[in-house]
């Protein structure tokens, strides 16, 4: 997980950063120990947090990964795009156990 050049992360159930990779701090900035507890959705553009937020909760048995892009803002308005793919973990009453995410920057491939 340390050395993906994608940036990893795993939520709890209530979408609380647990567990980042180097190439997600790279990336978003700060250390690993900076994200944990905070939401998923602090990292995206209010712009798109709200869909995303409403499509993370329809995960379920039947439809357990989630693909999707969202905007952010990094360091002086550099404007990019990350695209995710989000798959929930269940426990065995059928309840979100985690979220474990797979994301890279597809800025340039959105600007084409």
């Amino acid at each position: 997980v340390e050395d993906q050049a994608v940036f990893v992360c795993r939520l709890n159930p209530s979408r609380q950063i647990q567990i980042v990779n180097n190439a997600f701090t790279a990336y978003f900035g700060g250390n690993a120990e900076a994200y944990v507890d905070r939401d998923f959705s602090e990292l995206m553009s209010g712009a798109d947090r709200e869909r995303i937020q409403n499509e993370i909760g329809r995960l379920n048995l039947q439809n357990p990964v989630l693909h999707f892009e969202h905007r952010i803002s990094r360091f002086m308005n550099d404007n990019r795009w990350v695209r995710w793919i989000l798959k929930a973990v269940f426990n065995p009453e059928g309840e979100v156990q985690e979220l474990q995410g797979v994301g890279i920057d597809v800025t340039e491939y959105r600007l084409q």
